[in-house]
């Protein structure tokens, strides 16, 4: 089984899992009514907002893949009023969405649609964009009329919710407005809570100082109680009708949830409201740029590429692959990369993809070098590059990078080429030739002078002197060959020590648990043992979440067949 096949299975679970989740219809509808959805669309920083005629809701903002309510790939998420009369729970129908993980909330009833506008509005502080929606609450005389409105430049959205009652006797009520989050590229995250204003958010950080992005859920009208935490646990307080608990799980990474609600009692043809908000910071599209190393390369030659990952947002954005489409006739260098990830990307045609999950830092960059041999065809080549993060949209880098390729013997590479180490041995040649034939004249003209004092004397004194130049001559002559032979055969030894060093261990890139060089079924069982064990095991952590879970199970997926 290839990549793409089991990518495609893995989905299938998922998406397998994701229906589980809304098995037997939990909403007691009879014959429903058909589901509709209305859209504000606006030019952002908020720049969707989906409500249902059974009051559900879900948001998008511009700079981000996904919507804000889990499961985020729905047009309606889990997210939305909720109406508890005594003990009877009115919800909008999840069960009828595409996809839920409301199981907790347990046994309710659909609301009963009424009526729902198309939007108005020319999204002015004056004037915003609207959309009313009205629903009956089954047979209880309770009607609500819920507007959804939306002022373009804003960071939030309004919800006011009107409840009136048509009946003959007084009811108590309490209404829950609910949120599933799904922020930066995950339903898994912090929380934090104002409880002075009673408000809540769902974040991507614990800390109160910097908690990244986050989708907030405050009260227009000033909420009686709320809640924060784990999404079951935020849908079993509403199961049971009564108050939500006044806690924020704030510090857990949890599947996190926000809730609000406002008890109210209304008297016979009376009405009661209330008013909330909710929204996602503004968040900046990561952008990708590239470098050459060097502007022309002589044909064949080698040259490399800087892929540079910049992050605006004041906290960090995950990414999950960085892919390159190298010009024709480029060829990826092996063992050059380095930055972000040391392993060699897959190789498909011209494309180059790293499979890499990293964190962007907030307000900074992550860096991939690699080397590539040139095309053998002279011309100008320009490069492509980009990543993916399922956090933020991305600005890839197009036709960027540009290498001149040129033919060897060409003026181009010429100054390019010449100052490496060319000029240097002329100088260095020329220091030690002339020293022999300085010293060999030197103890020549003394014989001469001895020679013409005493006739008989020269003759014996002539053949002590005149062999010892040539003696003393040969003994400097080899000394330098010596030392050069000596010298050139140390480096290659050192060479050869360094290569086998290198040593990996199983990352999200290249999960290879049992060394085998390939990621295969073997570390697929490996890490399914671990799911859930009671001994944790931060081998098998490789999103580095402090605990082993489907998520690092689809990590391993990711990377099946490659090898490493």
């Amino acid at each position: 089984m290839n990549r793409t096949h089991l990518l495609a299975a893995a989905g299938l679970l998922l998406a397998l899992s994701v229906s589980l989740l809304s098995i037997g219809d939990r909403s007691e509808r009879g014959q429903a009514a058909p589901l509709i959805v209305q859209s504000i669309v606006a030019p952002g920083p908020i720049e969707q907002i989906n409500i249902g005629n059974e009051l559900s809701c879900q948001f998008g903002q511009s700079g981000v893949p996904h919507f804000a309510a889990y499961p985020a790939t729905i047009p309606l998420g889990d997210c939305g009023t909720i109406l508890a009369v005594g003990a009877t729970l009115y919800a909008p129908d999840f069960s009828g969405h595409a996809g839920t993980s409301t199981v907790p909330l347990g046994l309710y009833t659909a609301f009963t649609p009424v009526s729902q506008s198309a939007p108005t509005g020319t999204g002015s502080a004056a004037d915003p964009y609207r959309i009313v929606t009205v629903v009956d609450a089954g047979t209880t005389g309770l009607r609500l009329t819920q507007t959804d409105s939306y002022v373009a430049g804003s960071t939030t959205f309004s919800t006011s919710v009107q409840v009136q009652n048509s009946g003959a006797s007084t009811r108590a009520v309490r209404l829950y407005r609910v949120l599933n989050c799904y922020l930066n590229g995950t339903n898994w995250g912090y929380g934090a809570v104002d409880a002075i204003a009673k408000s809540v958010a769902c974040a991507t950080s614990p800390s109160a100082v910097d908690a990244g992005p986050v989708l907030s859920w405050a009260g227009i009208t000033a909420a009686d109680h709320y809640q924060q935490g784990a999404a079951p646990n935020v849908w079993a307080a509403i199961n049971t009708g009564g108050e939500l608990a006044d806690t924020c799980e704030c510090a857990a990474f949890t599947e996190h949830a926000v809730a609000l609600s406002w008890s109210r009692t209304i008297a016979a043809g009376a009405s009661a409201s209330v008013g909330q908000t909710g929204g996602i910071v503004e968040v900046q599209p990561l952008t990708v740029t590239k470098t050459a190393d060097a502007p022309s390369t002589i044909t064949g030659g080698a040259n490399g590429y800087t892929i540079t990952l910049s992050n605006p947002n004041a906290f960090a954005v995950m990414i999950e692959t960085v892919e390159d489409t190298l010009p024709s006739g480029f060829t990826y260098t092996p063992a050059s990369t380095s930055g972000l990830s040391t392993f060699d990307p897959d190789v498909l045609g011209q494309t180059l993809t790293w499979w890499e999950t990293a964190n962007v830092p907030g307000s900074g960059s992550l860096s991939l070098h690699f080397g590539v041999t040139v095309s053998s065809t002279p011309g100008n080549y320009t490069n492509s590059a980009t990543t993916s993060s399922p956090a933020v949209v991305v600005i890839g880098a197009t036709d960027t990078a540009p290498v001149q390729v040129v033919a060897l013997g060409t003026a181009t590479p010429g100054p390019t080429a010449t100052p490496t180490s060319t000029p240097v041995p002329p100088t260095a040649t020329p220091t030690s030739t002339p020293v022999p034939p300085s010293a060999t004249p030197t103890g020549t003209p003394v014989p001469p002078t001895a020679t013409s004092t005493n006739t008989p004397v020269p003759p014996t004194s002539t053949p002590t002197s005149t062999p010892i130049p040539p003696t003393a001559t040969p003994t400097s002559t080899p000394v330098p060959p010596t030392a050069t032979r000596t010298a050139t055969s140390v480096p290659p030894t050192a060479t050869r020590t360094s290569t086998p060093v290198p040593a990996r261990t199983p990352t999200a890139a290249c999960p290879d648990f049992d060394g085998d060089g390939v990621v295969g079924f073997s570390d697929l069982r490996a890490i399914i043992r671990h799911l859930g064990a009671k001994r944790f095991d931060a081998t098998y952590d490789l999103d580095r979440d402090g605990r082993v879970t489907g998520r690092d199970v689809v990590l391993v997926m990711r990377q099946f067949g490659r090898r490493c």
